[in-house]
């Protein structure tokens, strides 16, 4: 694509390490002296130089309703093309108008349909174009659509719409019934989305319910072992209160003012108590 900038453009020509001039146009993307344009940009441009008036650059092209273009020899540009007179044949039984291909119930004032009716299926429709509540129906004389044309359930095939697409669970059936390497691989190509769900659940699903397997047994071990850890603590804090206060200290009998013998008593003191 030619830039504002820029006189030609033939792409990035390279021969061996070295950027190289094009046949019309060099690396900087100017014409070389004596060239009047580039036969990769221009329609219209042959060995560097515009081309004869009468030279068709556009060939005829009915889908459009375009004509045939030809140089005018005077510009390396193709003109555009004229349009194709009105109601000339174009797409599909469909005509032209003002340049444009317009369908066949178009042309005759109405809009195109697809019948309900499955025996209509395969034949063209059209309803009125004031509303879209009139009924589609088939035109008369019946004008039968040609093989390979899109109807309801499929595609038509001599006047009949032929059912040729299957959903996943047809297809998933089909290729356990008659299991084989070939079916398989059928299966898989024809039903890339389901075919790639089906894969990655067969994948992670069991690898997920391992992971889930080894958490809860690793979450039931570190109960066990902090249950285990929280009785231990607790019969050591209750063994040691004992220890503190078993503490015995005796007092010596003493006689009392009559010189009776007083009873020895032992009493509990805790440790660094004095008397």
């Amino acid at each position: 694509k030619v830039e504002a900038d820029e006189e030609c453009d033939e792409g990035i020509l390279v021969k061996g390490d070295e950027y190289v001039t094009g046949l019309c146009c060099d690396s900087k993307c100017k014409l070389i002296a004596g060239s009047y344009c580039s036969d990769k940009n221009s329609d219209c441009c042959a060995s560097c130089k515009i081309r004869p008036a009468g030279i068709v650059c556009k060939h005829k092209d009915e889908l459009n309703c375009k004509q045939e273009s030809h140089c005018d020899g005077e510009s390396d540009k193709c003109p555009e093309p004229t349009p194709l007179a009105n109601e000339t044949p174009c797409l599909d039984r469909g005509q032209c108008r003002a340049g444009k291909c317009i369908t066949y119930c178009e042309a005759i004032g109405m809009m195109p349909c697809l019948c309900e009716d499955s025996r209509d299926a395969c034949v063209r429709c059209c309803r009125s174009n004031t509303t879209l509540f009139h009924a589609c129906r088939a035109v008369t004389p019946r004008d039968p659509l040609p093989n390979g044309t899109p109807c309801k359930f499929g595609f038509c095939e001599n006047q009949r719409c032929e059912k040729n697409i299957q959903d996943f669970v047809e297809r998933f059936w089909d290729v356990i019934e008659e299991i084989n390497i070939n079916t398989f691989f059928r299966f898989m190509k024809d039903n890339i989305v389901g075919a790639v769900i089906m894969i990655t659940l067969l994948i992670w699903v069991p690898i997920g319910c391992a992971i889930n397997f080894y958490d809860q047994r690793h979450k039931e071990k570190l109960k066990k072992r902090s249950a285990s850890f929280g009785s231990d603590a607790s019969q050591r804090r209750v063994n040691l209160r004992p220890r503190s206060f078993n503490s015995v200290l005796s007092r010596p009998s003493v006689r009392g003012d009559r010189g009776d013998r007083l009873t020895q008593t032992s009493v509990y003191y805790p440790p660094g108590y004095r008397y």
